[in-house]
């Protein structure tokens, strides 16, 4: 939270902005002054949460310690960890799922508006991107074993 710490609101969104064009140009190179101006142009609806994902994360963590504390046995905690860690939502709390919410539905609204006009380069390098992943995902499930790992395990089996 350092970097937003002390930052307005407006100025919290202007960072938003600068960090998801960066963010945009891993996946389609370099972006042009109104792409990037287009992103700036979203910037006012976007809501900071840095204060409200602060909250969620101390509710998850002293769950987490509560866990820890009771001294299950390994397979209990485990079971116990991975609800925790698959259901975070359970600790967000109603002003950071409201937050959550708006901004999820501004990402789109800006992915799409961006992607809309991409030019053919940037369409090219995009395609690019994620046929690059899709084959690193390929190459996972061919070396992936063919049974899923026990369920006892926790980090790595």
């Amino acid at each position: 939270m350092k970097p937003y710490r002390n930052l307005t609101a407006d100025e919290r969104r202007g960072r938003w902005a600068k960090e998801f064009g960066d963010g945009l140009e891993n996946f389609v190179g370099s972006i042009t002054a109104d792409q990037r101006a287009l992103i700036v142009g979203y910037a006012p609806s976007y809501e900071p949460d840095d204060g409200a994902w602060l909250e969620y994360r101390q509710r998850w963590q002293d769950e987490l310690l509560a866990l820890v504390r009771k001294r299950l046995s390994y397979v209990e905690f485990e079971l116990a960890f991975r609800d925790m860690a698959v259901n975070r939502e359970r600790w967000y709390g109603a002003e950071y799922q409201r937050i959550v919410d708006a901004n999820e539905v501004l990402f789109r609204n800006v992915t799409v508006a961006v992607l809309n006009g991409l030019d053919a380069t940037q369409r090219a390098e995009l395609s690019q991107k994620l046929r690059g992943y899709a084959r690193d995902f390929d190459e996972l499930v061919a070396e992936a074993a063919a049974a899923p790992p026990p369920a006892v395990c926790l980090v790595t089996c």
